[in-house]
């Protein structure tokens, strides 16, 4: 279904039929300024499980399409339904040059199975949750994706922000509570080229948040390659990955914003492998990294700027399990590792 080059209201839900692709002719932020298919919906469902604007079924694909909700508001937003979701378990959905411009849950992959999903160049504002897989059983991508407040702030649109006050607003209800990515039950996540601005998570991995039986109760195992994280609070927030760990390579990380800003943190239910290799740390942080789990931590050829602000002193704090440094370069004078007697 090809929708060409206009602006389209839309006030309903729409379902993309099995086998179909919507296709239109929007391609970035910079070529498709004031030009390709842009749909404004005022679509009202609330909640993370409210009835999605587009709802995916197998072997779908949506192409080259802008999104903006008219009923949002960037001071007090809205908790709208996904943008896209699936209400059924589906095999092979693709979602390639989408621009979410104020969505609040932006793409939710995985209520009740997601297979061979594909989302590449992904733009936007989404200010509660950029994208969320969940029950995955086979390898699932996230490629290209590029989310911060500036797309909504620039758009120009009726009722975006149109002045730095607004930007302000905008920003201080999005480092309140969002994430940009949530990576949860999945067999082997491919992630790669992440560009991630102003969310107070930047990547947040733990195990399902629902319940569909035993198998299906885990962590996600795979890779994350090629990221820029910043203006946040806290880059990775790790919670549970699988007992196959998780690699994490060649990514930014600037942590300065809230009141415990730290690049990469594990909690204490972390308990299995997590690699990390080749991360720069910018910004002001109060730690670099904290862990307060059981598990194995690799750090390898990775860069720290400075640590210690908001009342913390050490680089690294460990306060159980495993721990391997090698080749990493403390370039402020400080302390560098706090470890405790167990580790």
């Amino acid at each position: 279904v090809f929708v060409p080059d206009g602006t389209y209201y839309i006030h309903r839900s729409l379902t993309i039929r099995e086998g179909v692709t919507l296709r239109g002719t929007w391609e970035d932020p910079e070529s498709s300024r004031g030009k390709g298919t842009l749909i404004i919906t005022d679509h009202e469902a609330l909640g993370r499980a409210g009835v999605p604007f587009i709802t995916m079924s197998n072997s779908t694909a949506v192409k080259n399409i802008a999104i903006y909700y008219k009923n949002q508001s960037f001071r007090t937003p809205k908790a709208l339904s996904p943008t896209f979701n699936m209400v059924t378990s589906v095999n092979g959905v693709t979602l390639d040059h989408i621009m979410l411009y104020n969505s609040y849950f932006g793409i939710c992959m995985g209520n009740n199975g997601s297979q061979v999903t594909a989302l590449d160049h992904i733009y936007g504002t989404p200010m509660n949750t950029g994208i969320l897989v969940d029950f995955a059983p086979d390898i699932n991508r996230i490629m290209n994706i590029h989310f911060s407040p500036k797309y909504y702030a620039e758009c120009g649109f009726e009722g975006a922000p149109r002045n730095e006050e607004d930007v302000t607003a905008l920003r201080d209800s999005m480092l309140k509570d969002s994430t940009g990515i949530i990576s949860e039950r999945i067999d082997w996540h491919c992630i790669y080229n992440i560009n991630l601005e102003g969310y107070k998570v930047g990547v947040h991995f733990r195990k399902s948040s629902q319940d569909n039986g035993p198998d299906w109760t885990g962590p996600p195992s795979g890779y994350l390659y090629g990221f820029d994280i910043r203006g946040g609070e806290i880059g990775l927030l790790i919670d549970q990955v699988m007992y196959a760990g998780f690699q994490i390579s060649n990514g930014k990380i600037e942590a300065s914003a809230g009141g415990e800003p730290t690049a990469i943190r594990l909690t204490e239910k972390f308990c299995t492998s997590i690699f990390l290799n080749n991360i720069e740390v910018t910004g002001k942080p109060k730690h670099i990294l904290r862990s307060s789990g059981t598990g194995n931590v690799n750090i390898v050829g990775c860069s720290f700027e400075d640590w210690g602000y908001c009342g913390g002193k050490y680089a690294v704090e460990i306060e159980g399990g495993v721990a391997a440094v090698e080749y990493c370069d403390f370039k402020a004078d400080k302390p560098a590792f706090k470890v405790w007697e167990d580790v």
